[in-house]
């Protein structure tokens, strides 16, 4: 949900219109008090103290064109460097002998499919760039 609401830039890092800070702050509450209860019933003290859960929320809106421009060139840099991140390790795994290569197809779109749902602004799909590194991947994953 949290993901919805804005551009996910980390794990618990979103960019987002301040227009949704509220409804976004009763989001963050409720994943801590989630957390919270979780951790109630942590008996083998695996998950980390609730205080140590950090979500941070950058508020953006654009002033000018410019602004805008620069914010999704950053997050083409983004995409391209994980889109480059997968093919590498795509390559890495080919050359492994021992690798199953089912596994390796279904961990790829696996990760694909991750990236595609941060993909606010549909770069994927509009920038020649990222189409070119993304048919790649799909030749090397048949």
């Amino acid at each position: 949900m949290l993901r919805g609401l804005g551009y996910l830039v980390g794990y618990s890092v979103i960019i987002t219109n301040s227009d949704n800070l509220k409804l976004i702050y009763e989001v963050v509450g409720r994943i801590k008090d989630t957390y919270c209860k979780l951790k109630e019933r942590d008996k083998c003290n695996v998950l980390l103290s609730p205080s140590r859960i950090k979500i941070g929320v950058i508020r953006f809106r654009p002033a000018t064109r410019e602004d805008m421009q620069t914010l999704i060139s950053m997050f083409k840099e983004y995409l391209k460097e994980s889109l480059l991140t997968i093919k590498q390790y795509i390559v890495r795994n080919l050359m492994d002998e021992s690798k199953d290569l089912r596994e390796i197809n279904v961990k790829v779109q696996e990760m694909l499919r991750k990236l595609r749902e941060q993909d606010k602004y549909k770069l994927l799909e509009s920038d020649k760039e990222l189409r070119k590194l993304l048919l790649l991947i799909d030749v090397l994953t048949i």
